[in-house]
């Protein structure tokens, strides 16, 4: 059996029987392999299940590369199938794998949490190691947002009006609640 038939048969067989058949650290005491192998391998059939439930076309070229898929696993399941077609068009070894995982994972990491975007093409910036620009963007952003953040200090109960702290000039102003534009309720101006 292959590392990933081994995987795929530990998820059924622990799926099945559970905590009352002593699950996976049972299941490897029974095959003879450690727990720690068994539980990177049902990670790359993690992998390799969501690859094949996204039809990548490739899929067949990675069945011995489960310590590859295993790795791709730490990475972020919006990277997982362009790492996987990264690694058949590159032949990867499991460390140039952990290293692009890296460079995605710095990129993914510098995104501002407030900051909505698609993920899919920074994902293969990092790839192609060209994500420099962007993480200086993502920089920029987030030391404006902390240049130009408003707290709001007080709500009025009654009449409804706010009042707001412009932290960087220091300056308070009054709004309906229509008008306000509260930014972080927990910041404080100092």
């Amino acid at each position: 059996m292959t590392p990933l038939e081994i995987g795929l048969h530990a998820l059924g067989a622990t799926e099945r029987y559970g905590r009352n058949g002593g699950g996976m650290r049972a299941y490897a005491e029974a095959i003879g392999k450690s727990n720690g192998y068994l539980t990177q391998i049902t990670q790359a059939v993690s992998v390799y299940a969501q690859l094949r439930a996204e039809s990548f076309s490739q899929l067949k070229l990675l069945s011995d590369k489960a310590q590859h898929l295993a790795t791709i696993h730490k990475a972020s399941q919006a990277a997982w199938l362009p790492l996987a077609q990264q690694l058949i068009a590159n032949s990867w070894s499991v460390q140039e794998t952990e290293q692009a995982i890296d460079r995605v994972k710095v990129l993914l990491d510098a995104i501002p949490t407030w900051w909505s975007i698609d993920t899919a093409p920074l994902i293969e910036l990092a790839l192609r190691g060209e994500a420099q620009a962007a993480m200086k963007m993502f920089a920029q952003a987030t030391e404006i947002d902390a240049k130009l953040r408003t707290v709001t200090i007080y709500s009025h109960e009654d009449s409804g009006e706010i009042e707001n702290r412009d932290c960087r000039a220091r300056l308070s102003f009054r709004s309906r609640p229509s008008c306000s534009a509260s930014r972080s309720p927990s910041s404080t101006c100092g």
